[in-house]
């Protein structure tokens, strides 16, 4: 999400549930509350504290690191490959 997305329609299964500015920044869906803002930014208040607690109620471990995306992507390239062969062409 770039910082100029914005929700413009929601489908009328969902509530809103919170805007700023008259933009929705916040709406429900089912058991799903949906949040369109950035918590990792420095000027977000308490955005470390927001997402801690995201990971605890998630029960995410916190053992993850950001070079695992890296690992991750060799990982699934390797198996694709075997699936498939050397089909995969990256440019």
């Amino acid at each position: 999400m770039s910082h100029n997305d914005k929700i413009t329609q929601l489908n009328n299964c969902s509530i809103l549930a919170h805007t700023t500015n008259n933009d929705p920044i916040a709406f429900c869906h089912e058991n799903v509350i949906s949040f369109v803002f950035h918590p990792e930014v420095s000027h977000t208040t308490y955005g470390k504290q927001l997402i801690y607690n995201f990971l605890c109620i998630c029960r995410c471990p916190f053992t993850w690191k950001p070079t695992q995306i890296c690992e991750n992507i060799v990982q699934q390239i390797k198996i694709f490959n075997k699936l498939f062969g050397d089909t995969l062409h990256l440019y």
